[in-house]
């Protein structure tokens, strides 16, 4: 399981480790794109035991309701320009700026990564606290997730 890059306390009970974010970032943002590649929700498994586990430990038939939500692409690039906001023990303006990162669009096809590559684009940024197994797009190795504004 991925681990937010969010600002993270563990805390130990009785031998078993809790995470709990203690900062997010989420806002308006403008990401250079240096790279798209097409989510294959199938693919997010490498062998049929991480597949089964999941499954097993999936709550009843939202299994393949939590894969279906992992269609989309995945963006890595720059952010070049921000007025998100980091929230958590302080709070920060114009967060992520400057920061390469890969983000995860929900829905998008392959088709549109030719029409972001090389290009900046400017969008909605939301960070998720990775903090449990069913938290999209955390299988991916990102927390964060990314909303194309519409021109």
């Amino acid at each position: 399981m991925y681990v937010s890059r969010a600002l993270v306390t563990v805390l130990l009970f009785s031998g078993a480790a809790h995470a709990r974010c203690i900062e997010l970032s989420s806002g308006r943002v403008e990401l250079e794109v240096a790279g798209c590649r097409e989510v294959d929700p199938n693919s997010l498994f490498t062998s049929p035991e991480q597949r089964a586990t999941f499954d097993g430990m999936s709550p009843p038939g939202d299994g393949k309701k939590l894969l279906e939500s992992y269609q989309g692409i995945l963006l890595s690039g720059k952010v070049t320009s921000s007025s998100a906001i980091a929230v958590g023990a302080k709070t920060r303006k114009k967060a992520l700026l400057g920061e390469a990162l890969q983000t995860f669009v929900a829905g998008a096809t392959k088709a549109q990564c030719s029409r972001f590559m090389g290009k900046r684009i400017r969008g909605t940024i939301a960070q998720t606290c990775c903090d449990g197994p069913w938290e999209v797009p955390c299988l991916l190795e990102t927390s964060y997730t990314f909303t194309p504004s519409k021109k």
